[in-house]
C-alpha cells in the first residue's frame, strides 16, 4: 500500500510557524440550528478545509434559522478527539459543544427541549474569535444533560446540555460568518 501526503509539508510548517501564538481558551457564542434547514458547502485551499459558505435550505420558509446562545466566561466549551483504530484502519473525530445556561426557567427549558430532541449544527465562536462549524456531514445530537437547582445560595442555579457528533474530520473553520442567519 502507498502513503499519500498531500499537502503535509504545508501543513506541518504553517502548524510549526504558530507554535508561538497566544491564545485563549472558552468559547463566547453558539449559534444552533436544525440541521435540515442548513445548507453549508466546504471549501479548500492549500493549508486546509473550511466552511465556505453558510445558507439557509429554504429561505421563503425559514430565513433565518440559527438561534444564538451566549455564554459567561468559563462556562462552556467544546472538544474534539481524534478517535483511531490502526487493526481496522479506521479514525473519525467526536465533538462534545457542552454548554452552561444559568438560572432555570420555562424559556430556556423549552429551547432546550428543542434541541434535545432533533439533529442540529452549530457555528462556535471561540475566545480567539474564530468560527467553526460543528456537524458538518453528521449531525449534532444531544448526549448529556443536567438540570442542577444547587445546594448552596452560591452554587449555580443552571442547566448543562452536551450536544455531539462523530465525523469525518474536525470541526471546520469558518470562511464568513456575520450573523445575517440568526433570529432576532
Amino acid at each position: 500500500m502507498s502513503c499519500t501526503c498531500t499537502n503535509v509539508t504545508y501543513a506541518l510548517k504553517t502548524m510549526s510557524n504558530s507554535l508561538c501564538d497566544g491564545n485563549t481558551g472558552g468559547i463566547k457564542n453558539v449559534w444552533v440550528a436544525l440541521k435540515c434547514n442548513v445548507v453549508a458547502t466546504k471549501g479548500q485551499d492549500d493549508a486546509n478545509n473550511y466552511v465556505a459558505t453558510v445558507t439557509a435550505a429554504d429561505s421563503q420558509k425559514t430565513p433565518k434559522p440559527f438561534y444564538e446562545y451566549a455564554f459567561r466566561k468559563n462556562t462552556s466549551s467544546f472538544t474534539s478527539t481524534l478517535n483511531a483504530d490502526q487493526d481496522n484502519m479506521s479514525q473519525y473525530w467526536t465533538t462534545e459543544l457542552t454548554m452552561q445556561f444559568k438560572k432555570t426557567e420555562a424559556a430556556k427549558r423549552m429551547s432546550l427541549m428543542a434541541l434535545v430532541q432533533n439533529d442540529c449544527v452549530a457555528v462556535v465562536e471561540d475566545n480567539n474569535g474564530i468560527y467553526w462549524f460543528v456537524g458538518f456531514d453528521e449531525p449534532l445530537v444531544a448526549t448529556a444533560g443536567t438540570h442542577n437547582s444547587g445546594t448552596q445560595r452560591s452554587d449555580a442555579n443552571m442547566y448543562e446540555i452536551t450536544l455531539s457528533d462523530e465525523s469525518n474530520e474536525a470541526p471546520l473553520s469558518v470562511e464568513t460568518w456575520d450573523g445575517s442567519l440568526v433570529s432576532a
